[in-house]
């Protein structure tokens, strides 16, 4: 499970560097931003569909995963309106946002999406967070914010305030809801691939509608030439790298959780902090290591803490071993190879809870 946190830092971090070396003298973008978040995400439904199409081994009945397959879940991809939606509406709050404050300020302000992460993740997986790992997110929302606090403005007005609420818990509800819909949601009978398809395929529809809206009522309308102005090769390694990213996070969700991506995001904002000193000569910010050692902080006691932490009610711990057992089974054609697979899905479910802990690394 470290392998797909690596793969998430490594992603969105060398994204976050291309995109601060893409910037013009004054500190603007020589492209149109909208324009590259669309691309990103029409190049996560054409790869997701290439890979689809030709990598994926036959189902369990022999059959090849096809567009037919495809089309004839397309009841389950429904679902994926909903996270879709929820992204699309947090990319405009961000762009609304870094109008009124500064990327610092954002940047410490936005943490509070953790708190928002721990209450939803309780409510959509039964689970109940214990007191230590609250106090271990506490510490990661304070790891993350202590390294801008050098450049941090409390002159944000409550309009802001209440603007980078919205965003935060967009973002938690964002990522909370498509882990449900990855980890549970219909989990024996729709592929992970196809999932993730049906994601891909509503986020650009919306972003297509947005831009549309957005464009069409300014005053020159849509100008395909300028929306697609200065693409060079730069701009394209942004494109798939951010596809790539978003697969990253999937995985994360997938085989992990939304707390687990949290942790994630601190490694990947210590990752850009050492690649813009090398690639920039940007100087490192002595608050840094303050806030790596809060974080290894949390870190430990989030880990202790969730050996104390409890299922509510239902079990949530009993119900992901069992849809894990569904989705081996569904590849198993005796019922032996499928209580084998229950034994191996309880102790998977062990090694997870020590992953959490020994790789948590945040987006």
């Amino acid at each position: 499970m470290a392998a797909f946190v690596i793969f998430y830092v490594l992603m969105w971090g060398i994204q976050s560097l291309l995109i601060k070396s893409s910037k013009g003298p004054n500190g603007e973008y020589p492209y149109e931003i909208l324009s590259v978040t669309l691309m990103i995400e029409l190049c996560k439904l054409v790869c997701a569909l290439l890979y689809y199409l030709t990598c994926l081994p036959n189902d369990e009945r022999g059959q090849p995963y096809d567009l037919n397959t495809l089309f004839s879940k397309w009841r389950a991809g429904r679902y994926f309106v909903v996270p879709a939606g929820i992204y699309c509406f947090y990319n405009a709050l961000q762009f609304v946002n870094l109008r009124v404050m500064s990327p610092s300020t954002y940047r410490v302000l936005i943490n509070i999406r953790i708190i928002f992460s721990g209450l939803l993740f309780q409510q959509f997986f039964d689970k109940r967070l214990s007191p230590k790992q609250w106090v271990a997110l506490v510490l990661l929302i304070i790891g993350c914010g202590v390294e801008q606090l050098g450049s941090f403005s409390a002159d944000v007005g409550p309009m802001a305030l209440v603007l980078i609420t919205i965003q935060a818990f967009t973002s938690s509800m964002g990522g909370v809801y498509f882990q449900w819909l990855l980890q549970k949601k219909d989990a024996a009978q729709v592929h992970f691939m196809e999932k993730n398809i049906y994601l891909y395929f509503w986020s650009v529809l919306l972003n297509l509608m947005y831009v549309m809206l957005t464009r069409s009522s300014s005053a020159g309308g849509l100008d395909f030439n300028d929306f697609f102005r200065n693409y060079d090769n730069k701009v394209i390694v942004i494109i798939f790298i951010g596809a790539f990213g978003g697969f990253a996070t999937s995985l994360v969700l997938r085989y992990l959780d939304v707390i687990a991506k949290e942790y994630a995001n601190f490694i990947e904002m210590i990752f850009v902090a050492v690649g813009a000193r090398w690639a920039f000569g940007t100087q490192i910010q002595p608050t840094l290591v303050l806030g790596i050692a809060l974080v290894s902080c949390s870190i430990m006691l989030y880990k202790s803490g969730s050996e104390a932490s409890h299922p509510k009610k239902g079990g949530g711990k009993q119900e992901y071993v069992r849809l894990q057992k569904m989705e081996s089974g569904a590849s198993s054609s005796s019922q032996a190879a499928s209580d084998n697979d229950t034994v191996r899905s309880t102790s998977h479910l062990r090694s997870l809870t020590k992953d959490l802990s020994v790789s948590d690394d945040e987006y």
